[in-house]
């Protein structure tokens, strides 16, 4: 073995064990994403709950491959410090462990290289990223676009008790609008990733005039008389 060949397979194995801290890390800030909590704690149904089925499957298979991933550092790392002087018989065993042998991950799949496998872990964080940052964005977008709607749709619902007959058109015009904004609430919570858009005027779109501005014209009508 040359020793251009072992600092060559020096620098691999620093790298795979700054790889392996790097994708342990970022499962960490995957399971503390605000996108996490919220799918955690909701009632999920429809796209979401199926979306979020598969996501902890994959997060499940990240943890996995991430065990296998430490083994076989842990191997490499035991073969790399046998010896103070290494011989050819470790650093070809090293080679083997770092870029030749099969891995047979924790999780269900075929062998793979270390390389491989770090590579699929990669791919997997991403998929998973992607469902928790679509699900904060909705949030995000919820609070900006629709709580301040809420809140003065809630507010004029009751003020308008004191001010709207129950026969008023008026009186059911904004019960429904309540009813509407309440239902968008629930589909921001329990299933965010079945909206199409995701901006905070996609998601008070048809609630806040729309077609038909009975509800928030009884809206301002209460406004005005206060």
């Amino acid at each position: 073995m040359s020793a251009r060949s072992a600092d060559q397979l020096d620098a691999e194995l620093t790298h795979r064990v700054e790889e392996q801290a790097r994708i342990a890390d970022a499962l960490v800030e995957l399971e503390r994403h605000p996108g996490h909590r919220l799918l955690a704690t909701a009632s999920l149904t429809g796209v979401t709950a199926a979306r979020w089925a598969a996501t902890q499957e994959l997060l499940a298979a990240l943890w996995a491959d991430l065990a296998t991933h430490r083994a076989v550092i842990a191997d490499a790392w035991a073969v790399r410090t046998r010896r103070a002087r290494p011989g050819e018989r470790e650093w070809t065993e090293l080679h083997q462990l770092l870029a030749a042998q099969p891995v047979v991950p924790s999780a269900p799949g075929p062998a793979v290289t270390l390389g491989e496998l770090a590579a699929r872990m990669d791919g997997r964080l991403g998929e998973v990223a992607a469902v928790l940052e679509a699900v904060e964005t909705v949030h995000l977008a919820a609070l900006a676009g629709l709580g301040p709607l809420a809140e003065r749709v809630r507010d004029a619902q009751v003020r308008g008790r004191d001010l709207l007959e129950p026969d008023d058109p008026a009186a059911a015009a904004l019960a429904a609008l309540v009813a509407a904004v309440d239902a968008r609430l629930a589909t921001c919570t329990n299933d965010p990733l079945s909206l199409p858009a995701r901006l905070p005027r996609d998601l008070v779109d048809g609630l806040d005039g729309g077609p038909d501005r009975e509800g928030t014209g009884a809206i301002d009508a209460i406004e005005a008389c206060l």
